[in-house]
């Protein structure tokens, strides 16, 4: 599907502003996901989501392996103005890979999720 193609999960984190990933909005019962491999672990400070739309509410988690046991970093409300980067503290966590989560059936998409941390 060409949309698919234009807004593919890798643009949630390519340093681009101005490209966005932007998945199909699935129904109530699916979960929309991306993750973000850090490359290696790290002591996280913040994590900031530059949205284009967020419809739902969603879930910002930490895992140090791709597989493993992920931990809530915060749970968060869908976010009602985009003007500025929803800021979530991270402080305290650490891992390799952050994952970003939310319920299917609305339209929600991220031009830039940034992640702040120092190398573990």
């Amino acid at each position: 599907h060409p949309i698919e193609k234009a807004f593919k999960p890798e643009l949630a984190a390519d340093g681009d502003i101005t490209t966005r990933w932007a998945p199909m909005p699935g129904t109530a019962e699916d979960t929309i996901t991306v993750t973000v491999d850090l490359g290696q672990v790290y002591q996280l400070s913040e994590i900031q989501i530059w949205f284009e739309s967020c419809e739902s509410e969603f879930v910002i988690e930490v895992c140090d392996t791709e597989d493993g046991e992920y931990k809530v970093i915060e749970e968060c409300m869908p976010v009602t103005s985009t003007a500025e980067a929803c800021v979530i503290d991270a402080e305290g966590h650490s891992g390799r890979y952050i994952r970003y989560s939310r319920q299917g059936g609305v339209w929600g998409s991220i031009y830039e999720l940034e992640v702040y941390a120092k190398a573990a």
